[in-house]
């Protein structure tokens, strides 16, 4: 599963990683600004969950 994070605030998506590893889930990608995560979706295929 491909689980990407979109959040501006590091601390935020570091806890979100934290907590969806706990449900044996696993990030891929963490982004950080708007940027990066339109660079990110030009160059991937579609991501099978999106926070």
């Amino acid at each position: 599963m491909r689980v990407l994070i979109i959040e501006d605030e590091k601390p935020s998506a570091r806890r979100l990683q934290r907590m969806l590893s706990k449900l044996d889930v696993d990030v891929e990608v963490l982004l950080h600004s708007v940027n990066q995560s339109i660079e990110w979706f030009l160059e991937n295929p579609e991501p099978d969950l999106i926070f």
